[in-house]
């Protein structure tokens, strides 16, 4: 497993190695036959432009071959280290990005340096670990490439992108490995083993780099929580009997795992009594301003008593669909992100929701309940609709009204109703 200290070392001896390389680097010029290198810092327009990035992204998409205790299969496959933060030492450049949560640890790493003149990215080794401490095991990947030209012109300098078999020139080698996790280092079960260049099998493969000034989806990405507050009036079907009622669908601080502009997220939470199961999975805009896709649910069940001799237990579930949500940022921390909307409007915000109560008698489950349609339009107080969602750090703790080894409150009506 990668830890954030382990980093930290391994930053310093980076740093070390690098200063003491370049301290040798006259001695060393002044006897090839290029002549000596200047150690100064006068670097050119171009390096000192770059140098003001602080954030470099990589993605490399293509067909792949891997072998499996002898066994090949082909799979479409994208290498993504996605606005991993950065320091220069010159010419040089590095940095490294740790996130976590939902039983993963994800690490990417950056190392690269640039030309003299700042128009080629002269060496480039991205990669990503990632440790499932639920089951021990790993995925680890590894790309390093040489003489990449980057954009001159100012709106796209610092950017390398192409797609074709031209690709395969600039990348000197691929590591791939999958396995179980052994003192933090991957034992292979499953190793790369080629990328399909020409595209013959339906993949073309693409590569991009980016050095960017600021990145908002790196900023959304250090955030390790999610929750989400919906109140909503509808109309609901109970055994036959219709009623009206305001009523709750929220998602509280579940824990999310991100791989590029996804992320993923289930928690278990609840009492004696109750057993609460949350999930969500969605997609952040590659400029990191947009929530262009999510969907949350929960699954509430709960003891309500004996009924003869099997146990009876209650069960509401929903599930809630959003799309194209604007995200702003929020004075809570620089990396904070949210949205906050009440009204008619959210109905354009949010596309579906899905929503069953049952009774369970032993293995007999008896469909009690369902929602039948939003009312978007409702503005009275306590049934307007309400919307509110935020990407933060903060530790999830008990919330208000709940008590004892409850951690989340149970899907209910708002302002009264039965649910």
């Amino acid at each position: 497993m990668i830890t954030k200290s382990i980093h930290g070392w391994r930053k310093t001896i980076a740093i070390f190695c690098i200063a003491l390389v370049m301290a040798t680097l006259p001695a060393c010029a002044n006897g090839a036959a290029s002549g000596p290198v200047s150690t100064n810092a006068s670097y050119s327009k171009n390096v000192l432009l770059l140098q003001k990035n602080t954030y470099f992204s990589a993605s490399l998409t293509g067909e792949v071959t891997l072998d499996s205790a002898g066994r090949t299969t082909s799979t479409p496959m994208k290498l993504e280290v996605p606005a991993v933060p950065i320091e220069w030492m010159g010419r040089i450049f590095f940095g490294g990005l740790d996130s976590r949560g939902a039983g993963q640890i994800i690490a990417d790493q950056i190392h690269g340096s640039l030309s003299e003149d700042g128009d080629w990215i002269e060496s480039l080794t991205y990669s990503r670990q990632i440790t499932r401490t639920a089951t021990n095991t790993g995925t680890l990947f590894r790309v390093t490439m040489r003489n990449l030209p980057l954009a001159g012109d100012s709106a796209t300098a610092g950017i390398f992108e192409r797609t074709g078999t031209d690709i395969q020139k600039h990348v000197q080698k691929i590591e791939y490995i999958e396995g179980s996790v052994n003192n933090g280092k991957i034992t292979s079960d499953v190793a790369y083993v080629s990328t399909d260049w020409k595209g013959e099998r339906g993949v073309m493969p693409s590569l991009k780099l980016a050095f960017e000034k600021s990145s908002d989806l790196a900023s959304v990405r250090q955030n390790r929580f999610l929750t989400v507050r919906l109140l909503a009036s509808g109309s609901y079907d109970f055994a036959g009997t219709p009623l009206v009622f305001p009523a709750e669908f929220d998602l509280a601080s579940i824990p999310l795992v991100w791989e590029g502009n996804d992320f993923t997220g289930s928690q278990k939470s609840g009492g004696q009594n109750q057993d609460i199961f949350d999930q969500a999975h969605g997609t952040i805009s590659a400029d990191g301003t947009r929530l262009t896709a999510l969907s949350y649910s929960r699954r509430a069940t709960s003891n309500i008593g004996v009924a003869t001799v099997f146990l009876q237990r209650s069960s509401i579930y929903y599930q809630v669909t959003l799309k194209d949500v604007p995200l702003s940022k929020s004075a809570a921390s620089a990396q904070a992100r949210g949205f906050f909307q009440e009204g008619s409007e959210l109905g354009q915000v949010v596309t579906g929701i899905e929503y069953t109560t049952e009774q369970l008698f032993g293995e007999r489950v008896v469909p009690i309940g369902k929602l039948i349609s939003v009312d978007w339009t409702n503005t009275s107080p306590g049934s307007k609709p309400v919307l509110t969602i935020a990407f933060d750090n903060v530790e999830p703790g008990p919330l208000p009204g709940v008590s004892g080894n409850d951690t989340a409150p149970a899907p209910r009506p708002s302002g009264g109703g039965m649910m």
